[in-house]
């Protein structure tokens, strides 16, 4: 591969990573947005709203710890992928 092409598939690899990266911040604050909305709805109170995001961030967490382990034992290129291919589970599994 030319310098040219190493140059245009580090770009390429850093876009997908960087579009990646704002989406999961993105999801994060959506629910610090919506969580008014969500604890009047459910009628819950302050408390309960602090719960909701803590389970979320918890969910989150283990996640990142199982998947973490996942990509260790199947390749993290291959679990980045189908992570990002909204059918890729459905297939695998």
């Amino acid at each position: 591969m030319t310098d040219r092409g190493q140059m245009r598939q580090a770009w390429l690899t850093l876009s997908v990573v960087v579009l990646a990266s704002l989406l999961v911040g993105l999801a994060g604050s959506a629910l610090n947005v919506a969580l008014p909305t969500v604890v009047r709805h459910f009628e819950a109170s302050s408390v309960a709203g602090a719960w909701i995001l803590l389970a979320y961030m918890l969910a989150n967490a283990s996640m990142l710890m199982l998947f973490g382990r996942l990509s260790d034992r199947f390749g993290r290129r291959r679990m980045y992928l189908q992570g990002l291919d909204p059918g890729g589970w459905s297939v695998s599994v």
